[in-house]
């Protein structure tokens, strides 16, 4: 998955929060920080939750299926893209 530029902005503000907590949810924002790492670091590349799972480390990752989950709403939210690759979307 990548992050979807020039789609619509997101619809929530927390003006308290730092960073991309202000518009995304704390496991949102750690899943973009990492999707957009991954981007910068060459080769640029796709992510898939497992990936994510792997980047954001035992003590941070939640559940397979939780990242999943949190994964597609933000594909539904238009801030990541998918496709499937094999069995797998990336």
């Amino acid at each position: 998955m990548k992050p979807n530029i020039g789609q619509e902005s997101p619809k929530t503000f927390l003006p308290g929060a730092e960073g991309l907590k202000r518009v995304f949810g704390d496991l949102e924002a750690d899943i973009m920080e990492f999707v957009w790492s991954a981007e910068e670091r060459p080769p640029a590349r796709e992510v898939s939750v497992q990936d994510v799972m792997d980047g954001l480390g035992s003590d941070r990752a939640p559940a397979y299926g939780t990242l999943k989950t949190v994964m597609n709403r933000l594909v539904d939210k238009g801030h990541l893209i998918r496709r499937k690759e094999g069995r797998a979307f990336v």
